[in-house]
């Protein structure tokens, strides 16, 4: 398990997620990002069928979830909700 961040927010525009971990810079990741990472069934499903998204045009995030120590739920503006993110993965994505 990775370690958690000391402090999670939302930019005030919603297009940005900052997490600020104990050792190391802060981390910024953009909703379309995030959402383009998404490695939850129907995300993984529609990218086998060929029909995931290419872009996302005005998404936003519109809520952070905790999920235990393990990670974070974020909902988009286009009602995509179902995507857990590890700390772990986060990191993974902003060093990509």
């Amino acid at each position: 398990m990775s370690e958690a961040p000391e402090r999670i927010a939302v930019t005030n525009d919603r297009s940005d997620l900052r997490l600020t971990f104990a050792q190391g810079e802060p981390l910024t990741l953009s909703a379309h990002r995030l959402r383009a990472a998404c490695k939850c069934a129907h995300c993984t499903r529609a990218r086998i069928d060929n029909t995931f998204p290419a872009t996302f045009e005005f998404l936003s995030i519109t809520d952070v979830v905790p999920q235990g120590h393990f990670g974070i739920n974020i909902a988009f503006s286009d009602g995509h909700a179902r995507g857990i993110y590890p700390w772990s993965y986060l990191r993974a994505i902003a060093a990509a």
